[in-house]
This record gives structure tokens, C-alpha cells and sequence, in this order.
């Protein structure tokens, strides 16, 4: 029996599982020592650790372990709780299924070997003491904050407005009329100067060396003095994935770059991205309009026609809108990688399929100015898009 008042349990559990060194073990009436999020305890008695999965879920479990220790009400603590069973059971799903992203993830925590090692170390005997997760917060250098609209649990923030650092919110609404819990909102807010998406090896020779290109654009901006610890690589699975990743780019902070490595097609009537072989290039024009804005200097695009001056409802049009202000520079046609950079070729097939017959201008930019949408490189970019000249 649970008191929700108390947010207590009224029967006791079995004595035989208590331990003199562990007090929160002695007391018979907790459950997963009053911490069901990060240790999940089927049997009543049974704990078992999240160190297998990747940084930004193990992050958004540590960040709902330390809401639902936050939390007042039996209805908000098994709300957090079913929002952590459903990360575990999406990410054990993609692990079976051989699809489960374990590199270039949204969130990067700092030490995590030290925080498996932590963890690992506290159960060993299938608890978890207040001590022993207060180490384990301290290995990433977590810190939490309380307020009215929820609990925030910062990663390796040292100042107030840092680069290179993830936060993640838990808030938890109530509907106004109802007065009903709503769904935990789970939302989190990285810190970076610019961001890097590419697309997740496939096992198909075309796709094999995306990440390769991930770091040339990586090692290109460090070249041109920008820290490292200031630039966010991140491999996306799907659409989904992208949408996630680009709404938890801080909205306020001042992004300089973000390079964008996916499919995408200018076909009329079925314009789009994609980041998955397997997917449909579908991220369309109005999935673009739905994402937050965010503030952009310059927005790369690599997917081939995505700027294609043939159709003004072409997807670099639609990312101009969302960029306030800042610039994208996408290929009129088909985009080979290369050592020194991109470049922009004539699409047969694609001109071919929107009756087309113009030759191939490029690299081209587009603005948003005073709420329209303009081609403003003067055909000053070319066909060669390199390194030197993108990251000044």
C-alpha cells in the first residue's frame, strides 16, 4: 500500500534484504532506496544499473531521477517514472534491433568513465546510498535547480551562459481544467558554437565514411581557431533524431556555424531532407517550419538540390526562415565530398525529372530580409566550396 501524501509505502518490504551499512536498505517501507529512476526494481528487491546506455538517455535518467526525488505527489513521482521505463524500453528496442546510437550522441557527458566506474563500484551490492549518488552526480559535474516550472540538471556547467554543456529540464504540467498530470516534458539545451550533423553509417558503401566528413568539417573549423570543446558532432539515425537534435541547440545562444550532412531532393511537390537510407527524404518544407528558430550565422547544407535555384520551395529556402537572419549555403545540384571540401555538380537524373534545362550555378545563398526569402551569393560562390573560405 502508498501513501501519496507521505509518498510512502504502508507494507513493509522483506527484511532479509537489509544492510547495517546501508540505511536506506534498514528501512523496510522505501522502494529502489526512494530512487526508481535510475535503478529499476521489478521484484521489490532487485536493482539494476543504466550504464549501458548512450550519454543523452543515461543523462535525461539521471535528470528524472532527480526530479522524481524532487517531486511531492505519488502521481507526479510515477509520472517521472513511466517517462524513464519508456527511454529504457525505446533504447532496449534499438539495441535488439542492432540500431541504437552509441557515438556523437545530443548530449556528451564529461568523465563517463569515471562515472560507469562510480556507478559500477555503488552496485555492486544492488543499492544505492544518497551518498553514493551525490559521487556519481559530482563524476559529470551535475547540478540541479529547482523552480516553479521544474528541475533542471545542468552537466559540467560552470558559468552562466557556458559552451560545450548540455541542460535538461524536467517539468511536469497539470492541465488547468482537469487539473491532470500531463505527460513529463523532457527537453533538453546544449551549449555549443557549432554544430556538426551526419548521417549514421548504414553499412552501405556510399554511406560508409559519413563521419569521416563529420571530422574534416570539425578539424577545418578548429583549424580556423575555434575550440574544440566549442564544436557538437552529431550522428542522426533518423528524422526524428535531427528534429530532436536541432530544437535542443540553445535558442539563445549565438551559433556560428551548423554543417548538415543528409539526403535531400528539390523534386517539385515532394521537396525534403533525409537522414537515413532506409527513410523517405520527407522532411519537408513544413516539418522545417515547426522547428524552433534558432540564432544561426551560417547554415551548411550538403544534401544534393537542396538549394535548387529552379524551385523557390526548394528545403535551404525553408531553413532561411528558421535561422533569423543568418545565412544558407546549399548545392543547385549534386554534392561530392572531397579533401579540400564540396562541390556542386550538374544532377542529370534531377533536371531530367523537373523538366529542367540549366546548367548547374552551384553553391548558392539564401536570406531571410524582412521576412522574405532571397538568393543573395550574386553567383560569387562557384562549384568549389572550400574548407579555407567556410570557417573564417
Amino acid at each position: 500500500m502508498y501513501d501519496p501524501v507521505t509518498a510512502r509505502f504502508l507494507q513493509e518490504d522483506d527484511p532479509q534484504y537489509g544492510n547495517a551499512s546501508d540505511p536506506l536498505s534498514l528501512d523496510l517501507y522505501t522502494y529502489c532506496h526512494n530512487d526508481p529512476i535510475a535503478y529499476s526494481d521489478p521484484s521489490g528487491h532487485i536493482q539494476a544499473g543504466d550504464q549501458k546506455y548512450n550519454d543523452t538517455d543515461l543523462a535525461k535518467i539521471i535528470a528524472l531521477t532527480n526530479a522524481w526525488n524532487a517531486a511531492k505527489t505519488k502521481e507526479d513521482k510515477q509520472k517521472i517514472s513511466d517517462e524513464a521505463t519508456a527511454i529504457r524500453n525505446n533504447a532496449n528496442k534499438e539495441i535488439a534491433d542492432k540500431n541504437y546510437q552509441t557515438v556523437d550522441t545530443i548530449v556528451t557527458l564529461d568523465n563517463r568513465a569515471a562515472l560507469n566506474k562510480s556507478l559500477t563500484t555503488s552496485l555492486a551490492d544492488n543499492k544505492l546510498t544518497t551518498s553514493e549518488w551525490n559521487q556519481t552526480l559530482n563524476t559529470v559535474n551535475a547540478k540541479i535547480t529547482t523552480d516553479k516550472d521544474g528541475v533542471k540538471t545542468s552537466f559540467g556547467v560552470t558559468q552562466k551562459k557556458p559552451n560545450g554543456r548540455a541542460e535538461i529540464d524536467v517539468s511536469i504540467n497539470k492541465d488547468k481544467d482537469t487539473n491532470k498530470v500531463n505527460p513529463v516534458d523532457t527537453s533538453i539545451q546544449t551549449h555549443y558554437s557549432a554544430y556538426i550533423y551526419y548521417m549514421s553509417p548504414t553499412g552501405l558503401p556510399s554511406e560508409a565514411d559519413r563521419s569521416t566528413f563529420a571530422t574534416n568539417d570539425k578539424n577545418a573549423m578548429i583549424a580556423a581557431g575555434m575550440s574544440e570543446d566549442d564544436i557538437k558532432m552529431v550522428c542522426v539515425n533518423s528524422n526524428d533524431d535531427f528534429k530532436e537534435a536541432w530544437n535542443s541547440m540553445g535558442s539563445d545562444d549565438d551559433i556560428k556555424y551548423v554543417t548538415m550532412d543528409s539526403h535531400a531532393t528539390s523534386a517539385k511537390g515532394h521537396e525534403g531532407i533525409g537522414f537515413c537510407i532506409k527513410d523517405p527524404i520527407d522532411f519537408g518544407p513544413d516539418d522545417i517550419s515547426k522547428l524552433e528558430n534558432k540564432n544561426i550565422g551560417t547554415l551548411y547544407m550538403y544534401g544534393c538540390n537542396a538549394g535548387s535555384v529552379s524551385d523557390d520551395n526548394n528545403v535551404a529556402r525553408a531553413f532561411a526562415k528558421k535561422v533569423k537572419g543568418g545565412k544558407v549555403i546549399a548545392s543547385d545540384g549534386t554534392v561530392t565530398p572531397g579533401r579540400f571540401g564540396y562541390v556542386s555538380q550538374r544532377d542529370d537524373t534531377y533536371y531530367h525529372e523537373v523538366g529542367a534545362n540549366q546548367p548547374n550555378v552551384g553553391w548558392v545563398e539564401y536570406q531571410d530580409i524582412g521576412g522574405n526569402v532571397k538568393r543573395v551569393d550574386n553567383g560569387k560562390l562557384g562549384r568549389n566550396l572550400k574548407y579555407g573560405n567556410m570557417f573564417k
